[in-house]
């Protein structure tokens, strides 16, 4: 089930690649990279203007989020 909805996003992404020639060349996708059962797939490209996001490291040593644990392991 996974597997086949990592290629579907690989297959979608390689198609948006190949209909915007222009950012094609610029673009590329490598991976993937595999633990156990997940897989990555990896697009390198140029960056987006605009305000670069912030990790949630970076976001919880700004103060800029906060994190409540709710004592279930799906839910923050």
């Amino acid at each position: 089930m996974h597997r086949r909805a990592l290629l579907a996003l690989a297959a979608s992404s390689l198609a948006i690649l190949t209909i915007c020639p222009a950012r094609a060349d610029d673009t590329r996708v490598s991976g993937p990279v595999i633990h156990e059962n997940l897989a990555i797939y990896l697009v390198h490209g140029k960056s987006a203007p605009g305000p670069v996001p912030l990790t949630l490291e970076e976001a919880l040593a700004k103060r800029a989020v906060r994190v409540h644990e709710t004592g279930n392991v799906s839910e923050l």
